[in-house]
């Protein structure tokens, strides 16, 4: 993961002949395009792509004089990132697949491989400009020359691990470099969590199995849950529902299963403890951090999950709202919690299974279009466990608890000795047509974090083939 993209601020002079922009010392004509936009239906819109040397200009001013232009490595140069596919794929060692990916551009991710050999690699690949720290955090001036990239990071210095002592790569969208890396990567990774748990799992075994391996991923331990929980057993002046949900989370092991109460009750505490604190930080804005689509929404609340667990184990209260404790603040949340069960799922605690309010939604683009076809366009809901801190992903929207936004769309287990032993599962099916048979009919399979076997090679293909379908091209 990395930090690929940057905003500049020009400034702008209209006049008679076109638009110039100021950099450095120097005016330099803005380049203009006139261009056509079809909408069905209708006539033609014409508009008008402006660009700088910094990039294409995505906002501009009411008066033309200020705009905001977006740079971004894959269209900054030629994009060479295509030469890099059949090397990779051609690739018979992780040395090999290693340096295929010199000439990857976009996007910047984790890349784990392995090879027959037993040689196993993780590579932060893509490119990486090399700017400012202020690049990172706002807009920045594009007429002083002061931000500009410096080049890219040297692919030898692009964060990377080959054959670690411990025998094993773990990474979960973390940070995966020091603070004594010399080039400024990102600022949005998440939080440790998952990668922490995934470790201490992998510790764990003797001879890692492929069935060892698969339920990693139904892993549900949340790190978050050890750290709040005990504060929540020494609350008191409970009345007998608020008390009955303490003692439900008295014995619990922070597993986050979908048939549990008490991930319910942790997560409708810890929801109102983000809203609140977002409420008073934020004030009028709250409503824009808390939806999950909304700017930058999902990082900042990542970095505020991991200053406020901070700020709990150092008893530190400056995130909260002024003059308030801990103490207050984590009764008032687990009240309101306890409270908002009660409301949407009854008087009972054990009926407040975590599965009935965290489950999946998946919806069509044309659903709402074709409102009467929507229950073949939208796959069904399925229940699930976990949630954004644990490994098997399960995150969810403040704005809208707790139906999930974010899950894995994919969960792999390969093994390199017998291809054909490898496993895999996606949410839904193998097609996207809405009326195959392989729509959703992985949907079950995949909720219940179970897998299917991989035929991997081309005679175990053959073997289970229903159909064959050929693409020929057709020379012109």
């Amino acid at each position: 993961m990395a930090d690929y993209q940057d905003l500049y601020i020009e400034k702008f002079a209209p006049n008679s002949n076109g638009t110039t922009y100021q950099w450095k010392d120097k005016e330099l004509d803005v380049e203009s395009k006139e261009d056509t936009v079809k909408i069905s239906g209708l006539s033609d819109h014409q508009i008008t792509l402006k660009s700088t040397k910094h990039g294409p200009i995505i906002s501009e001013n009411a008066s033309g004089t200020r705009g905001i232009a977006f740079k971004y490595t894959s269209i900054a140069s030629i994009n060479h990132g295509f030469e890099a596919l059949i090397p990779q794929m051609t690739a018979s060692s992780v040395s090999e697949a290693d340096q295929a990916m010199e000439k990857w551009v976009d996007p910047c991710n984790n890349y784990m491989f392995v090879d027959v050999h037993g040689d196993i690699q993780y590579l932060n690949r893509g490119e990486v400009p090399v700017r400012t720290n202020e690049n990172a955090w706002f807009p920045v001036p594009g007429w002083t020359g002061e931000h500009e990239w410096e080049g890219n990071i040297p692919f030898e210095k692009m964060p990377r691990s080959i054959n670690p002592e411990n025998g094993f790569i773990v990474t979960a969208n973390n940070k995966i470099i020091g603070d004594q890396f010399p080039y400024y990567m990102a600022l949005d990774y998440a939080p440790e969590f998952r990668a922490k748990r995934i470790v201490e799992r992998i510790e764990g075994l003797d001879k890692a199995t492929v069935e060892d391996m698969v339920s990693i991923h139904s892993e549900r331990t949340s790190v978050p849950a050890s750290v709040y929980v005990p504060h929540i057993l020494n609350l008191d002046n409970l009345n007998p529902l608020q008390a009955q949900a303490q003692e439900i989370l008295r014995n619990w092991i922070y597993a986050m299963d979908p048939d549990s109460t008490a991930p319910s009750i942790y997560s409708a505490f810890r929801w109102k403890l983000h809203v609140k604190v977002i409420g008073s930080l934020l004030g009028p804005l709250a409503d824009q951090a808390l939806v999950s689509g909304g700017r930058g929404a999902p990082t900042h609340m990542n970095h505020l999950a991991i200053r406020l667990i901070e700020g709990l184990k150092n008893d530190d209260p400056s995130l909260l709202p002024d003059g308030e404790t801990w103490d207050a603040t984590i009764t008032q949340a687990f009240v309101e919690g306890v409270e908002y069960l009660r409301e949407t799922m009854g008087e009972d605690p054990e009926s407040w299974a975590w599965g009935k309010l965290h489950y999946t939604n998946p919806t069509h683009t044309l659903a709402d279009i074709f409102y009467n076809h929507k229950d073949l366009l939208n796959p069904p809901p399925v229940p699930m466990g976990g949630d954004g801190d644990t490994p098997q992903a399960g995150s969810f929207a403040m704005s809208k608890p707790f139906v999930m936004t974010g899950m894995s769309v994919a969960r792999y287990v390969f093994d390199p000795s017998d291809w054909d032993n490898s496993r895999w599962i996606v949410p839904l099916g193998s097609s996207g047509h809405p009326g195959s048979p392989h729509y959703s009919d992985q949907t079950e399979i995949w909720s219940k974090v179970q897998v299917i076997k991989m035929a991997y090679t081309s005679e175990a293909l053959a073997e289970i083939k229903v159909t064959e379908q050929k693409l020929i091209p057709i020379n012109r």
